[in-house]
């Protein structure tokens, strides 16, 4: 039934869907050949096997009828697809096979009283029966904890606590996401199972919608499956949208000036990007997506820097970055990237407490693409981008003493590392104290 359901025997549907519902994952039918051989195993004539025999048979209890409840509907129609096409009997299946398997269990339930207590039979049904219920709940609560474990990682970040992500785990959850995700639009119930994927959006998702964009946010960060489209073609089915090739770090230079208003040096990190294999993504029928890369990058910022400003060279000309909430700004990108706009977009964010993550697309051909960071420091540093060092700043005369900054009222003094080398050492000299404790005389 699995595999007619499936289409497997009529060169159908195979792995996208169903003509009852998506039962091609492997335990549907591990699960049905298991049922089948605890059902049609002789009963062991020592009690004891037969009360393990039952316990066995009752954890399948719930396998047999979840198929009853997903084919009763169509119960009707079992006559109607005998005539047309033969199979309408397989329709009738769960309902012949849940009578079997009720009255097998009464009858292990029977031949058990007269040797144990008549409370243990049932116990031992109840309790089989809850096993699959119990751990479908946990593997759904499982994918809870993890989805928003992650999404508390991206979106609001506690910089206090080390965060322990599987991405694995992650992985299948965002790909159990997408296919309950799926309106099954092939069909009747196409890739969504009957009432588990009611299940699953009620439990993990609490009956919301989780937006292609953070399912592509979430992919892109943790580096599991592809960037998709949201778009939806003629035949019914979702399209992949080609992850954009990477691109590589070409020149990384810094020029620097130091502000004696601010007494800090103010410098320019130019980034200068092309493509790694720029021949391999030309061609007359290649998409814009397909033909352009993306620079991604991450570095640590010195400590004592921040960043002042931001721009991107776009057709010639200089753009200023803009000042943007996190969130917003991630899914400005993303809709750029992933939507085919006629917009070049950079993005530049905290990727964690002295983190920064650095995005350019579209690197398109032999073209480079140049964009720079504005970072504000009191001391000469050196910044790392992909291995490429700079100096920022420079030891010398105009740098060597700035005066101290102190706030209002003189509270909080900041003073430079070689002002600091210019102090006078103090030694305190100790002195002490004795104290007597005559409580006890």
């Amino acid at each position: 039934g699995l595999l007619v359901n499936s289409g497997l025997l009529m060169g159908g549907l195979g792995n996208q869907g169903g003509i009852f519902g998506n039962f091609n994952t492997p335990w549907f039918y591990a699960l049905a050949v298991l049922n089948g051989v605890l059902l049609c195993v002789p009963a062991p004539a020592q009690p004891a096997g037969r009360l393990a025999l039952l316990g066995a048979r009752s954890v399948l209890l719930g396998y047999t009828l979840y198929f009853f409840l997903v084919f009763l509907p169509f119960l009707p129609l079992s006559l109607l697809a005998v005539i047309a096409i033969g199979t309408g009997f397989l329709m009738l299946t769960p309902l012949v096979l849940l009578v079997v398997h009720l009255r097998i269990l009464a009858d292990d339930v029977a031949a058990l009283r007269p040797h144990v207590a008549r409370w243990v039979p049932q116990v031992v049904l109840v309790s089989g029966a809850a096993v699959l219920p119990l751990l479908l709940t946990a593997d759904y609560y499982h994918d809870r904890q993890t989805l928003h474990a992650a999404q508390a990682y991206v979106y609001t970040p506690d910089y206090t606590k080390t965060y322990d992500l599987d991405a694995a785990s992650l992985a299948r959850t965002l790909a159990t996401v997408r296919q309950h995700k799926d309106q099954g639009r092939d069909l009747i119930m196409g890739s969504q199972q009957p009432f588990l994927s009611t299940y699953f959006n009620w439990l993990v998702l609490d009956n919301l919608l989780l937006s292609e964009s953070k399912l592509t946010t979430l992919e892109s960060v943790f580096g599991v499956g592809l960037n998709r489209l949201n778009n939806w073609p003629s035949d019914g089915f979702a399209t992949t949208a080609p992850a954009p090739a990477p691109a590589a770090l070409r020149h990384l230079t810094a020029r620097s000036t130091y502000d004696t208003r601010q007494q800090a040096w103010v410098s320019w990190v130019d980034v200068e990007v092309g493509n790694v294999n720029p021949a391999q993504q030309v061609g007359e029928n290649r998409t814009r997506a397909q033909q352009a890369g993306e620079y991604r990058t991450t570095f640590e910022l010195p400590t004592g820097c921040w960043v002042s400003d931001y721009y991107l060279d776009i057709d010639g000309r200089r753009d200023p970055g803009i000042l943007a909430e996190k969130k917003a700004a991630d899914w400005v990108y993303t809709q750029i990237v992933h939507q085919n706009d006629r917009r070049d977009p950079g993005l530049l964010a905290y990727a964690g407490p002295d983190q920064l993550r650095l995005q350019v697309y579209p690197v398109v051909g032999n073209t480079p693409r140049r964009t720079g960071v504005q970072i504000t420091h009191k001391e000469p540093v050196e910044l790392i981008i992909d291995g490429q060092t700079v100096a920022l700043g420079r030891p010398g005369p105009v740098a060597a003493s700035p005066a101290p900054v102190a706030t209002p009222g003189g509270a909080v003094v900041y003073l430079s590392a070689s002002a600091k080398q210019q102090l006078p050492l103090v030694q305190r000299r100790p002195y002490y104290h004795f104290l007597l404790d005559v409580s006890a005389a």
